[in-house]
């Protein structure tokens, strides 16, 4: 043992200690450090465990200083130089963490000074206790494009990781024709697919709101979802499913062909093939992109187990998808994840929900982090008979629901609720 500011500490602890969970859960607590996608453009969580006491500022920022790592190299960056370090810790007075970078000043355009002060904020506004910052580098002080130097953490705006304008607004298809609106409140959209049938059976809304995609067999469709306009074809396959938008503008799809999944994208004109081990040649049931565009979830069928895959998406500066990368099983707890899986969805920028089939109509709802961790939810329901599909959407506050012959099951409430009518609505999906 030795002693660091007056604390007790363990030298040389063994590899692989185990600790009862709850002791962990008493002492660490899961967050997320913001980094920035290949473009600069859009915040990427990804998922860590820091300690609860007074130096969780102090590992927040030492994380965004350390960066991704090379295994994300292409996925996610810091605009934080990595020539820098920590004044000693970062205190937290009346709210306001005070930031001291240790090393040479740096020169940052505008733009870049933000991001990283975004990066900064949404790492931070995780702190309870804490509502803002102010960041020194070199002894010089940093300042927003208005000049302040005291900043507002998680303050509402369009670099929020969740951020999407077409909000919770549910889309699906009736008789043929898009609808959108609230659960039992759909009605068809003002662009041509909400007045004439287009064929398609999936569909996917970018996360602007402004356009709408559609799969009918080997063709992916786009069209507008409120102006007037024509139906283009961006791609054709032997059987195109599960459409998916990212913030990026970046449409994906899985390609079931005779050799297994192929995982296809296409974007501003441009399209192209996604070598992603894991999901590529396998028998692919469910599949997702996040609203990030870094990160690719799929269900896999296997005979000894369905299990849920996820690869990260390597990109170019300017957003051309060049690799899938870093391959994980997301297992949660032994036991948590029956043998046959149907659906996952996002819950959040970090979490998902899978669904479960455990026979004679019965299903299980499964909490899942993006890192493999099991996640515990108070406010999900673990099981909803007669489940075909879920309803879900990384947008904070958003509802997860069950798809039943009944209709719409809120899953994110604590207790059973009635179901909601879907007025005969298929397909239902949010925006991504």
């Amino acid at each position: 043992m030795r002693q660091v500011d007056g604390q007790y500490r363990i030298v040389d602890p063994p590899d692989a200690l185990v600790v009862p969970e709850t002791w962990f859960a008493q002492r660490y607590q899961q967050v997320s450090l913001y980094f920035l996608d290949s473009t600069g453009s859009t915040l990427v969580a990804e998922p860590v465990y820091v300690g609860t006491d007074e130096k969780l500022a102090t590992a927040l920022v030492s994380g965004l200083l350390a960066g991704p790592g090379e295994a994300l190299r292409g996925v996610a960056r810091t605009l934080l130089p990595a020539d820098l370090r920590v004044d000693l810790s970062v205190p937290v007075t009346d709210g306001v963490a005070a930031i001291s970078l240790v090393g040479d000043p740096v020169t940052m355009d505008a733009d870049d000074v933000q991001r990283m002060l975004s990066q900064l904020s949404w790492t931070l506004g995780q702190g309870s206790d804490i509502t803002a910052f102010t960041l020194t580098i070199g002894g010089q002080p940093v300042r927003t494009t208005g000049g302040a130097e005291t900043i507002p953490v998680r303050s509402p705006r369009a670099d929020d990781p969740g951020y999407e304008r077409a909000g919770s607004t549910l889309y699906g298809l009736r008789d043929g024709l898009v609808v959108a609106g609230s659960p039992g409140a759909l009605e068809p959209v003002e662009g041509p697919w909400g007045s004439i049938e287009s064929g398609v059976e999936d569909i996917a809304v970018s996360l602007d709101g402004i356009t709408v995609a559609g799969v009918v067999g080997g063709q992916l469709l786009v069209s507008p979802l409120r102006q007037a306009g024509g139906s283009r074809t961006l791609l054709t396959g032997e059987d195109l499913e599960e459409p998916g938008w990212d913030r990026l503008g970046r449409l994906w799809v899985v390609d079931e062909t005779s050799s297994g999944a192929v995982v296809r994208w296409a974007r501003s004109g441009a399209t192209g093939t996604l070598d992603a081990p894991g999901i590529t040649g396998e028998d692919v049931t469910s599949f997702l992109v996040s609203r990030d565009g870094t990160r690719l979830v799929a269900i896999v069928a296997r005979d000894g187990g369905d299990r849920v895959v996820q690869v990260r998406v390597r990109s170019t500066p300017r957003g051309r998808p060049v690799a899938a990368v870093a391959t994980q099983v997301l297992r949660g707890d032994p036991g948590d994840l029956p043998a046959t899986l149907v659906d996952v969805v996002w819950t959040s920028s970090t979490t998902l929900a899978v669904l479960g089939s455990l026979g004679a109509g019965s299903a299980s709802v499964t909490p899942l982090g993006v890192d493999g961790s099991p996640v515990t939810s108070a406010t999900l329901t673990s099981a909803v008979t007669g489940s075909r599909h879920l309803l879900g959407s990384s947008i904070e506050g958003t509802s997860v629901f069950a798809v039943t012959r009944g209709g719409l099951a809120d899953l994110s409430v604590p207790v059973r609720s009635p179901r909601t009518s879907t007025d005969g609505a298929t397909a239902l999906t949010y925006a991504g």
